[in-house]
């Protein structure tokens, strides 16, 4: 490998894991290999897709087939982008900075490594295991007004105040950064995260290095499971956007009022977000769930930039700077409390802390292949 850190993507995706590794060593189970090298991923989200239709069938509550088929074909979209993205930087780094002698020749090789049969097999299986996990977190993401129909908005939001000196932090950023094209581009970056997690994903699943790949998709299960449905069944809370709508007060409308505001003259696009939600929270819909507390996109940001950091520092950094944006972003649209991003980047943390104590994922390093 030339160089060090992510300079090409072979080293973003990782290196082939040789023959002699654990790869070399499932060579011969052409079934059930790429199953026993994804063993912990795979079984978690066995077990809570199992959960998820026992509840099914105990209850009656709808299984999310039509969000599940509108993300597998949003995903399906993405997947040309991204094989394209990642061929055109790969061709870019070879012309611009390895400068071989026979550069076709060395990008039809590279490319090859690339493409291995048990490589696309892997991410094939694991992206559809993704879809599933996608699935079972939002059915049971569903249920949490079953539970408990947001009760701890109050309680965030007075803590929020008291974190940051008795003032809401809405009003703390709006008095620093509150301009409408500021507001108009943290939205953007919001719509941008889906893509953002997408694309990772993707390089995760497709990986080489086999140690990366376990630990980012063990460490993104528990995160999901922890945080997207534990967490936030044990804090149900809608958010500042709903505050007023969930019958706590109207301590927030000044926020929504400067937003709608705003959108007068640059666009805010999560107004128009925030009332499809309502309304299927409120109506007969495609339930598509409601919830504060953690901030899952938050949390899914601090992941992203755990796994950049272990490749590379210069994409930790951007991806660092990705998931500050997003935590700003979550608070002056209304979606989030300051302290549901704060517990999004704990939780984010210790996913992928504890990811990487587990046997078979803890020997991912930057620039290394398992």
């Amino acid at each position: 490998m030339e160089g060090q850190g992510m300079t090409s993507v072979e080293d973003a995706i990782g290196s082939v894991e040789r023959p002699g590794g654990r790869r070399g060593l499932l060579a011969g189970r052409p079934l059930t290999g790429p199953f026993l090298r994804n063993a912990p991923f795979l079984c978690i989200v066995a077990l809570h897709f199992a959960a998820a239709l026992v509840v099914h069938l105990r209850t009656g509550q709808p299984l999310p087939v039509d969000l599940l088929s509108s993300l597998s074909a949003l995903f399906g979209r993405f997947v040309p982008v991204f094989v394209l993205t990642v061929a055109v930087w790969h061709f870019l780094r070879l012309a611009l900075v390895v400068r071989p002698t026979r550069p076709l020749r060395r990008y039809a090789a590279d490319a090859a490594g690339l493409v291995q049969p048990a490589r696309l097999v892997d991410g094939a299986i694991i992206m559809i295991a993704v879809t599933v996990l996608t699935g079972s977190v939002g059915f049971f993401k569903a249920a949490i007004p079953e539970i408990d129909a947001f009760s701890w908005d109050p309680a965030l939001a007075r803590l929020d105040r008291l974190l940051h000196f008795g003032t809401d932090p809405w009003r703390i950023l709006f008095a620093a950064i509150g301009t409408p094209r500021v507001v108009t581009a943290l939205n953007a970056a919001y719509h941008v995260w889906l893509l953002v997690l997408y694309f990772m994903i993707f390089l995760a699943a497709f990986s080489g290095d086999g140690a990366y790949r376990r630990r980012f998709f063990l460490g993104y299960a528990v995160m999901w499971l922890v945080a997207g449905n534990l967490a936030a069944a044990g804090f149900a809370s809608g958010g500042p956007v709903y505050f007023d709508r969930l019958g706590h007060g109207d301590t927030f409308l000044p926020l929504m009022e400067r937003l709608r505001a705003f959108s007068e003259t640059s666009p805010v696009w999560a107004l128009r977000v925030q009332d499809m939600l309502w309304e299927s929270y409120v109506g007969d819909g495609e339930f598509l769930g409601i919830s504060a507390m953690p901030s899952m996109h938050v949390a899914t940001s601090t992941f992203l930039a755990c796994a950049a950091w272990s490749r590379a520092r210069w994409a930790g950094l951007l991806l660092s700077l990705f998931a500050a944006t997003i935590l700003v972003g979550s608070v002056m649209l209304g979606w989030h409390y300051a302290i549901d991003g704060y517990a999004g980047i704990a939780f984010a943390l210790a996913a992928w802390w504890v990811a990487g104590r587990v046997p078979g994922a803890a020997d991912g390093r930057r620039g290394t292949a398992a």
